[in-house]
């Protein structure tokens, strides 16, 4: 299916914010400040060749084909620092650009977000809310694949999730598929890394907008030739490797840790 799916006063003492532009919907932005509510590692990411099926026909009869017969998956371990000062608000919302880059100089960009409540008055309605402003960070012409974003209520300090698989092996349009980041030939090289973009925050019904105006980079790894493609696995067995579909890999379903 196509993705659809899915912070002002502070002290003297921690980071300042100034004014940016307004958005399109009149939304102002502010500068973001340096550190994250969350640490990024990369768990697993792949990109190779497609030999799945890649089309189906949607509830409107319109022919759907995969954006591309080379696309990727990743999957990122996510884990929410202690002692984080950031704006004082009830939700948080931060926003990654996860870009994968050949030498060949093709790209493929995604977005996905990540946040959680600070305060009990957290509820879905706030969800919602935070949610509608992301087109506020994302730019549709760079991300034509949307984005996906979470929210996991009182998420504890020190515990870590992974993440579901991001990437262009789950997005669909009714456009001819491309061969995606083999498009200039077979890659040598293929790299993933992990920026932020910005944060939205609510506080009571209000939503802030902050923007990342400099390099704000998370994780960044190389891929290595496997099969068809290029993998960086760090959590799958390599025993399981060989009879894993790379695009859906079985990963062990644990508790946060």
């Amino acid at each position: 299916m196509p993705l659809l799916s899915i912070v002002l006063i502070i002290s003297t003492l921690a980071i300042s914010y100034s004014l940016l532009s307004p958005t399109s919907s009149g939304q102002l932005i502010k500068t973001a400040g340096s550190e994250s509510q969350f640490k990024i590692d990369s768990a697993y990411s792949y990109a190779g060749r497609w030999t799945a099926n890649s089309s189906y026909v949607d509830s409107e009869n319109r022919q759907m084909s995969l954006v591309s017969l080379y696309p990727s998956v990743t999957i990122l371990k996510i884990t929410r620092l202690p002692a984080v000062n950031m704006p004082s608000c009830d939700v948080i919302l931060e926003i990654y650009d996860l870009t994968l880059t050949t030498n060949t100089g093709l790209f493929e960009k995604l977005a996905y977000g990540i946040g959680t409540n600070y305060t009990s008055s957290y509820t879905p309605f706030k969800m919602r809310s935070v949610m509608s402003h992301i087109d506020d960070l994302v730019d549709k012409k760079v991300y034509r694949g949307g984005w996906e974003a979470f929210i996991r209520p009182n998420w504890a300090e020190n515990t870590s999730f992974m993440t579901n698989t991001i990437g262009s092996a789950c997005i669909y349009s009714s456009h001819n598929s491309s061969l995606g980041l083999w498009s200039d030939g077979t890659p040598n090289i293929i790299s993933i890394a992990v920026n932020r973009i910005g944060y939205l925050t609510m506080k009571d019904d209000s939503v802030t907008v902050y923007k990342d105006t400099a390099a704000n980079t998370a994780v960044a790894t190389q891929l290595h030739n496997q099969a068809e493609g290029f993998l960086y696995n760090s959590i799958v067995p390599a025993e399981k490797l060989a009879q894993s579909n790379l695009f859906e890999p079985e990963v062990m379903k644990q508790p946060p840790s």
